[in-house]
């Protein structure tokens, strides 16, 4: 794990010197005395697993358009989650997107 030393510490080195606020430390375990005297950087990482996109993937189609009133229509994914807001104009040529299309429209932002 790596930890920075917290100013005034009162943590101690091998040679007796009082550590500096601000050291970086790289430790196997850090000793029960030291709590709040430092912070976390970095933990290990053996023994973990990668998470790469907790999320999911993203909107998915089929895409639906709905009007939401006062002149807005909401582009909803097949989950049924709004995944936009558009004018009816707008909305109207969205929907004579291909699939393809409207999935790079959607993910574009």
């Amino acid at each position: 794990m790596r930890i920075r030393i917290n100013s005034n510490s009162g943590i101690y080195g091998a040679d007796g010197v009082e550590m500096q606020g601000g050291a970086e430390l790289e430790l196997d375990e850090v000793p029960a005395g030291w709590a709040g005297r430092y912070e976390t950087l970095s933990e290990r990482r053996e023994g973990k697993a990668a998470v790469t996109n907790p999320a999911g993937s993203g909107p998915n189609g089929p895409f639906s358009v709905k009007d939401d009133g006062n002149g807005w229509h909401g582009v909803y994914d097949a989950d049924g989650e709004k995944v936009k807001s558009l004018r009816k104009d707008d909305a109207e040529a969205f929907a004579s997107l291909s699939a393809d299309e409207q999935l790079a429209f959607v993910k574009e932002g």
